[in-house]
């Protein structure tokens, strides 16, 4: 047999590149293999109608269990799937892991609990730990959570998944992304969730801002806003109505917009027209004070954007925070500031609260209930 070799080396093929692209090819097929797996688990559970009384314990067999085993983690292996996971003060349901670096940690509920009341301690754990993504769960519901991001409890939730959707691939392929052994190990599950936290507080920024700025327009009689007004009315009922009444129109509009918000509300005077009218006189709320709502000195608050966040009672108006004496608005616009809040302002007793109740709330039941 007659073998033939070219004379120089310049048609040799790289192995390099090859290796490299058959090990791509290999990881997508596992990825596949893994998200289909996981499809027909959410399809199979999905379509079982279960007792509203599902324990804890089956909630993590028939749910937990096979959907972390179907993203790649040996859940026989307590060096990677560790259970009962003892935290300071307690233990979480699982901790994924390797080799002594902890990746991810999940809390599981009976099915159909209301989990919003387990997030804050769920995240507390693992805040202490530093694990930078956490998943609170009843089976069917996942929510998906970073731990370390500056927020409140609540905001630093950045994704939910659902198993009674009606795309279980899309369902599967999200849990993959944020959960699965190869990209929480290769740091890329924590980097997608940064992205994805990062897109939802821009755009909680920018609805604060429209709200904001919405009620501004409303408020501003030298805008544009009061002339289309003014416009509009005179073409419906051919007079043209007096300035003063657009103005107080749209500042008792803006009062109504902002109510729930808690956003300042800045009512600003009206351009002087040729002929002034008597102010309209407004009732003042009292400044707040502690023994308007029984709370005594010593008393601890907690903030209402971290409930970890504290500070204590020192007289009928002041506060302890940080080992500094301030007033209620100065301890929580310090807050604000750590939480990404640019504002110059703000009303204390609305991001204050006592037994789960802002103080603005609990002034505002009492109040009721003498009247």
């Amino acid at each position: 047999m007659i073998s033939w070799r070219p004379a120089n080396d310049s048609y040799k093929i790289d192995a390099k590149p090859i290796k490299y692209i058959n090990a791509e090819i290999t990881s997508e097929r596992k990825m596949e293999t893994q998200i289909n797996e996981l499809a027909e688990l959410i399809t199979k559970v999905s379509g079982t109608a279960f007792d509203n009384q599902t324990s804890e314990q089956t909630t993590r067999e028939v749910f937990v269990n096979p959907a972390i085993g179907s993203l790649g983690w040996d859940t026989f292996n307590p060096n990677e799937v560790s259970r009962e996971f003892p935290v300071e003060g307690g233990r979480v349901d699982y901790c994924l892991k390797e080799n002594n670096t902890n990746y991810a940690l999940i809390e599981v509920k009976r099915l159909g609990e209301n989990l919003k009341g387990h997030q804050e301690q769920l995240l507390g754990y693992a805040f202490k730990l530093g694990i930078r993504i956490a998943v609170l769960t009843d089976g069917s519901h996942w929510w998906f959570y970073l731990p370390l991001a500056r927020a409140t409890w609540e905001q630093r939730r950045f994704h939910l998944a659902d198993f009674k959707e009606p795309d279980s691939q899309a369902t599967a392929r999200d849990i993959y992304q944020f959960l699965s052994k190869e990209r929480l190990k290769s740091g890329q599950a924590v980097e997608d969730a940064q992205k994805k936290f990062d897109n939802q507080e821009r755009d909680r920024q920018v609805q604060l801002a429209l709200d904001q700025a919405w009620l501004e327009v409303l408020q501003d009689s030298s805008g544009l806003l009061p002339e289309i007004l003014s416009e509009k009315v005179c073409e419906i009922s051919n007079y043209t109505p007096n300035p003063q009444h657009i103005v107080q129109f749209l500042n008792d509009v803006a009062k109504r917009e902002s109510e729930g918000r808690e956003l300042p509300v800045k009512v600003k005077k009206p351009h002087s027209s040729k002929k002034k009218t008597e102010p309209v006189q407004k009732e003042r709320q009292k400044p707040f004070r502690f023994h308007m709502v029984g709370i005594e000195k010593g008393a601890i608050l907690t903030s209402k954007f971290d409930h970890s966040v504290t500070c204590s009672v020192v007289d009928d108006q002041k506060v302890s925070f940080e080992g500094k004496v301030t007033t209620l608005s100065g301890a929580a616009l310090e807050v604000s500031k750590r939480f990404g809040f640019d504002w110059k302002t703000i009303a204390g007793g609305g991001y204050w609260c006592f037994r789960g109740e802002t103080l603005n709330d609990m002034r505002e039941r009492l109040k009721d209930r003498r009247n």
